[in-house]
């Protein structure tokens, strides 16, 4: 093979790269697709979860499900936004107590905590920290028992949504 043969292969094999670097990249920060009644939920602006649908009350709202070990960890941390008809939903295999912090955070939340589809606490409005608060001085926001899913909206959503003890929240998936 002469040189241009050789450069015009090699040429093809980076404009191939490119395209498939740009298709991974498209879809890991890729919107999600909800119905147009229910708006996406991270719309490009976090990580890519995947996605089902929570109904309270009469209301449907588009959530990011943390349903393996890692999601739940990482939450929505770094994260920049959420759009304000949307959530996080995590799911745990088992009941449990537990307690979230809102560790590299940039907006606040309501923390709504959930037995079986039953609200049984709401933590509102927790602030996002200060940058540069060190871990050991943020606070945590504990579960009143066993729980075994928890929502995070954006604050002011669960008294908006009116939201309280007693709540059933149903994941539609």
């Amino acid at each position: 093979m002469n040189k241009k043969g050789l450069i015009g292969v090699v040429g093809v094999m980076v404009l191939l790269l490119v395209a498939v670097a740009t298709f991974l990249a498209a879809r890991r920060f890729a919107t999600f697709s909800a119905s147009p009644s229910v708006p996406p939920f991270i719309a490009g602006t976090c990580r890519d979860f995947p996605e089902a649908q929570l109904k309270i009350g009469g209301r449907k709202i588009s959530v990011a499900l943390a349903d393996d070990e890692q999601e739940r960890h990482q939450g929505l941390s770094d994260c920049e936004s959420m759009p304000a008809d949307s959530g996080m939903y995590f799911v745990f295999p088992q009941k449990e107590a537990t307690a979230f912090w809102m560790k590299s955070m940039h907006f606040a939340l309501d923390i709504i905590w959930v037995a079986d589809g039953k609200v049984t606490g709401v933590v509102e409005n927790a602030p996002a920290p200060v940058p540069g608060t060190a871990n050991r001085n943020l606070p945590q926001y504990a579960s009143n028992g066993a729980i075994n899913t928890v929502l995070e909206l954006p604050a002011g959503k669960a008294k908006e949504y009116g939201i309280k003890q007693g709540t059933q929240i149903e994941l539609l998936r």
